[in-house]
């Protein structure tokens, strides 16, 4: 009878004591994530050539997990993220929570279940008339690149957004598979006619197409011309993203960023997107080796649309006039996109808000990035 009442106070006492125990986040953690590395000096970005962009993070337990888009170096090849456990400070890769830098788990993309990348990816389309030379050649690219990504390894969900010359959105698909962004591209009726040239990214489908109607009627009424900051920051607010994956949007367009005013500008879309998305650039010209300071009197209402990709990480190409040539999966960004990795470290998972900053610094690349989360 002693020992069963010692039994019961030996248990009422353990019982009391994990009751009373604090569980801040950090105890337990992931075993095959490396500790947290002492003295190393997190380097200073030389070139800053690249923008290290992550997703929003996920969280397990203690164990954080973001993914990073590949980078492309200044020699047009993507950087190797390395973390070094036994020399951290021979990393190419540094993440820092609150000011520690962290151990990291890095596993590039395709190589397991827990490296395989998913993204959101929009194709945000100027089909205003002056676009009818390469409208045909850029339906078939898109076409082709998400075939291929699909095939890649690559968890990737497509959406389109259409906008023309007077400021509005007239087109758009929510995200969807391969399959069903070609038949929007190809394989429909538009106004009774079925679509080709400008017309392929116009209209609404989909489920909800009456709801992305609604959202697009009287978007960005102070606008006048081609903007492809009110395409992209319309399909930032209004599409049906997945949480933690990457979000990129390529931007396809033979004009300026066309402002008047404050509200849509360049400067407007890297305020909200900078962290997190990367904007892509494909700008079909006369001139394919255009000069951006001696081609064109840009100024404060014509802005260069690639200077989006410049505040986002994302990457910048030059096409005729006719898109002819266009392969959208030899382009730099899709490049980066079979490149991309995944960054697992230990967080102090507080239910806090928490600065990040990641560092890049290869020999043919680094630049650096601070975010906030909160987890």
């Amino acid at each position: 009878m002693k020992n069963l009442f010692a039994l019961i106070v030996l248990l009422a006492l353990t019982l009391f004591y994990a009751g009373c125990e604090k569980d801040d986040g950090t105890s337990a953690g992931d075993t095959t994530i490396p500790e947290d590395p002492t003295g190393v000096t997190v380097p200073t970005p030389t070139m800053n050539n690249v923008q290290p962009t992550p997703s929003t993070p996920t969280v397990s337990g203690t164990v954080v997990t973001t993914t990073l888009i590949g980078l492309i170096g200044n020699d047009g090849q993507p950087i190797t993220l390395t973390y070094d456990v036994n020399n951290p400070q021979n990393s190419t890769i540094f993440l820092q929570e609150d000011g520690t830098v962290k151990g990291l788990k890095v596993t590039k993309v395709g190589t397991s279940k827990i490296g395989a990348v998913s993204a959101d990816l929009v194709f945000v389309v100027d089909n205003s008339g002056s676009m009818g030379a390469e409208a045909d050649s850029i339906a078939a690219g898109i076409t082709e690149f998400a075939n291929y990504l699909t095939t890649s390894g690559l968890d990737v969900r497509f959406a389109i957004v259409g906008y023309d010359d007077g400021g509005d959105i007239v087109g758009g698909l929510n995200f969807t598979n391969a399959s069903t962004l070609s038949n929007y591209l190809n394989n429909r009726n538009y106004w009774g006619y079925p679509v080709s040239g400008t017309s392929r990214t116009k209209g609404f489908w989909g489920t909800d197409s009456a709801t992305l109607y609604n959202y697009a009627s009287g978007y960005a009424s102070n606008v006048y011309n081609e903007n492809g900051v009110v395409g992209c920051l319309w399909g930032y607010q209004y599409l049906s993203w997945r949480v933690g994956v990457q979000k990129v949007f390529i931007n396809f367009t033979d004009e300026g960023t066309q402002v008047f005013g404050t509200e849509w500008t360049t400067d407007s879309l890297c305020n909200t997107l900078s962290g997190i998305a990367t904007v892509h650039t494909v700008y079909t010209t006369v001139d394919t080796t255009l000069d951006d300071l001696n081609y064109h009197a840009w100024d404060a209402d014509d802005e260069r649309p690639w200077a989006m990709s410049w505040c986002t990480g994302g990457t910048i190409i030059f096409l005729p006039s006719n898109a002819s040539g266009l392969n959208l999966k030899n382009l730099p960004f899709s490049t980066a996109l079979i490149n991309s990795y995944t960054v697992q470290y230990n967080g102090n998972t507080n239910a806090g808000s928490h600065t990040i900053t990641i560092t890049v610094k290869a020999t043919n690349g680094d630049g650096k990035k601070t975010v906030t989360w909160t987890y």
